[in-house]
């Protein structure tokens, strides 16, 4: 009787020992560790300055990545990337305003897997008066408002959300919790307490940074099996805000293998049944995406 002896593909911790098989078997095989080819761009970048003449800007990469820098001064002067910067830098720089006014910088920053959201500044400037405060800020940032007004030292903050600052001297410090449009009002007092009027309102607009990315998929299913045999994988991937998941798969074999599946609600497993119909090793693809658009990372199986 003809035997036919069937030799697998065997998977070690490290490394890959391979033994050659016979065209009926197939193995499916797991990468030593997950690779992951995308990660999440900068957060906003955070602006303030203490003397009007010096600028601070605090970049910051959730990956720890190197960042570049785009300002548009609100004046025409172009703007270019600058960088790179280090993540967690303080990146300090001056510009002169030729004429008086009010002044919107738009500010943002990027790495290598995208830009950051923009980050609006208002700067106001007069031979008596000089006012700095984001325009366009996000909720859970804490930004720094810097006034000065010739012959007041103390000033408060009325922040429209129900809150007060204490008197101080320039330099006040706010975040808000939630997002909105808050109208923002000062007053001064002087060294004889002498206080000003409340102020007009200046709008500022507070947004969330952005919706977060699902888990990246964690796959189990098998790793050696047989051409024209189907077998069943388990994905499973969480959204920290518990919207629903859509999963793309691609069962690596060119086979009409690639599709989308769900949407399915967060953390529920689901299981995928596939047939490769030829002998080979192959890696499963596997991203997912909420409802929103936003994607996981990758997990190659």
């Amino acid at each position: 009787m003809d035997k036919v002896v069937v030799f697998g593909i065997i998977i070690l911790f490290i490394g890959l020992s391979f033994i050659p098989s016979t065209a009926s078997n197939i193995a499916i095989e797991k990468s030593s560790k997950t690779t992951i080819v995308t990660g999440d761009p900068p957060l906003p970048p955070l602006m303030w300055t203490e003397d009007f003449l010096t600028f601070y800007i605090l970049i910051d990469d959730p990956d720890g990545d190197d960042i570049w820098i785009l300002i548009d001064f609100g004046d025409g002067t172009p703007g270019e990337w600058l960088g790179p910067y280090e993540s967690g830098e303080i990146v300090s720089f001056s510009h002169v305003w030729e004429e008086g006014g009010t002044y919107q910088i738009k500010l943002k920053v990027r790495d290598w897997d995208g830009e950051s959201p923009e980050a609006i500044y208002s700067v106001t400037l007069s031979s008596d008066f000089k006012f700095f405060h984001p325009s366009l800020g996000y909720v859970g940032i804490t930004y720094k408002f810097t006034i000065y007004l010739e012959g007041y030292g103390l000033h408060m903050f009325d922040w429209g959300d129900g809150t007060y600052s204490d008197w101080v001297i320039g330099i006040a410090d706010k975040s808000y919790s939630s997002p909105g449009v808050y109208e923002i009002k000062w007053k001064a007092k002087d060294m004889y307490g002498n206080e000003t009027p409340w102020s007009d309102p200046i709008l500022i607009s507070i947004l969330i940074i952005g919706n977060q990315s699902p888990t990246a998929p964690y796959v189990t299913g098998p790793k050696i099996g047989r051409a024209g045999v189907e077998y069943e994988w388990t994905f499973v991937s969480t959204d920290p805000e518990e919207d629903n998941i859509t999963y793309y798969i691609d069962f690596g074999d060119q086979c009409g293998g690639a599709e989308y599946y769900g949407p399915y609600p967060s953390g529920e497993q689901i299981i995928i049944p596939h047939i490769y119909p030829y002998q080979s090793t192959f890696i499963i693809n596997a991203l997912a995406i909420d409802e929103f658009g936003t994607q996981s990372n990758w997990t190659y199986y």
